[in-house]
């Protein structure tokens, strides 16, 4: 066997994903439990949207309809992190652990995801890996081929009457209510959690919906991208809150700097204010912008008020010019 060769390798160790017939599955974790030295249930498990993961591993022998537990682990997976990530670090923890044992000769993991299945066996050292959890599994089925011990990977429906799977389910729970602001993340996570974040600020700022609509992830980038690219640069930094010129900004980076708005000075200078309340831009144009509507499809009514806006303020020489 060429140890080289992850697809070859995962192929030789048999990864079976079952029927998805639950009771066809359940049988047939029955028919063979015996070849086996050690049968380990791996699960992972997020709190809520994502956040706080958690991974379970559980260590049996004896057939799944009543296992005999010879250890059971939880494992934190990080504050932000999917589900299908925790389930790969469960896994991973597995094989690592048994992969110092010289001594087992058959070794199967029973997973509830197909997909976690499916990336470990499209799994290739000769290109980067996604994560270091990926780089584990392969090293561990490496040194387990290196051992003569044969690693079997086995699909088992969630929620089914195995009992392996429900402890590790429930194992995997646990770590989901532990602090995790410890547990390092993924890149990808990261990005993924700010957008996340960015998209529920929509549903709790009233003006925000205001300015861009219900849902904020529903922008026009087509008309966008028809704008000037220095028109484009101020959408963008409108939308986040966070143009130079703004007061509420500028606020954030030296706390010494005033907020208050320069052209009514009666409101926080923030992108909501200045595009929806400010008296400064004039009642026509805001009465423009709102019969227009959502202003993620607009992004001429955005422009239009920021400009009349700026304008007046640096025409009273209240600001400097850019």
């Amino acid at each position: 066997m060429d140890i080289g060769d992850p697809a070859y390798e995962l192929a030789e160790t048999k990864t079976d994903r079952q029927s998805e017939d639950s009771e066809a599955a359940l049988k047939k974790l029955r028919e063979n439990w015996a070849e086996y030295d050690l049968t380990i249930y791996t699960d992972g498990s997020t709190l809520s949207s994502n956040e706080n993961g958690g991974a379970g591993i559980i260590f049996t022998t004896s057939p799944p309809e009543d296992p005999r537990i010879l250890r059971t682990v939880s494992i934190p997976a990080g504050r932000w992190c999917s589900s299908h990530r925790a389930e790969l670090k469960a896994v991973a923890f597995a094989l690592e652990d048994e992969a110092r044992d010289k001594n087992l000769r058959t070794i199967r993991v029973v997973q509830d995801s197909k997909a976690v299945l499916t990336r470990i066996e499209n799994c290739n050292p000769t290109i980067p890996l996604a994560s270091s959890e990926e780089k584990t599994i392969l090293e561990s089925l490496q040194k387990c081929h290196r051992n003569n011990c044969k690693v079997t990977f086995s699909w088992c429906q969630s929620h089914c009457g195995v009992k392996g799977n429900e402890l590790a389910d429930d194992a995997a729970k646990v770590e989901t209510k532990e602090n995790q602001n410890n547990v390092g993340i993924l890149d990808t996570t990261a990005k993924a959690a700010i957008w996340r974040f960015t998209r529920r600020e929509f549903v709790t700022k009233p003006l925000l919906r205001a300015i861009y609509g219900e849902r904020g992830e529903q922008l026009n980038r087509v008309e966008e991208r028809r704008l000037s690219r220095k028109d484009q640069v101020t959408v963008s930094r409108l939308r986040s809150g966070h143009h130079p010129d703004l007061r509420y900004w500028q606020n954030l980076i030296n706390s010494e700097e005033s907020t208050q708005c320069r052209g009514c000075e009666m409101g926080q200078e923030t992108a909501e204010h200045v595009l929806l309340e400010c008296p400064a831009v004039g009642p026509f144009t805001r009465g423009t912008l709102v019969t227009k509507g959502s202003m993620a499809k607009d992004h001429v009514s955005i422009i239009r008020v920021w400009n009349r806006w700026r304008t007046k303020v640096i025409g009273a020489g209240k600001v400097a010019s850019q």
